[in-house]
């Protein structure tokens, strides 16, 4: 059986080919700020993708970074995020009268390959 055959790549290809809820644009352009050129893409997940109801609950997105260096610089952060990717940061944006909250995950490229490569994953 081919992997594009599989009920669950079916199930994923559905559910991605949803479009997101509206009004995510404050929370993506503030990750893209902190990120900068580092970052890759940003995955929607979780309960508020599932009922696109993005003002009473916590939005979780992943931001796909091509390393964590890029995005942390030298130090410790960047460190400690590859050694034990991901890191998990909190975010508030939009205006006052339409906040948004989320928590968001940095994880590299090459992070995201490793883990999602096959096996069991309990965070992806």
């Amino acid at each position: 059986m081919n992997d594009s055959d599989s009920p669950l790549v079916r199930l994923m290809a559905d559910d991605l080919a949803i479009a997101p809820p509206a009004g995510l644009e404050p929370l993506l352009d503030a990750i893209e700020m902190r990120c900068g050129q580092a970052l890759r893409g940003i995955v929607l997940y979780g309960s508020c993708r599932r009922n696109a109801d993005l003002g009473n609950g916590l939005v979780d997105l992943m931001a796909v970074v091509d390393s964590y260096r890029a995005v942390h610089g030298t130090g410790p952060t960047a460190l400690f995020n590859a050694m034990l990717p991901p890191n998990v940061y909190y975010l508030e944006a939009g205006p006052a009268s339409a906040r948004l909250r989320c928590k968001y995950i940095i994880v590299s490229e090459a992070s995201l390959a490793r883990r999602t490569a096959g096996g069991l994953d309990a965070y992806f």
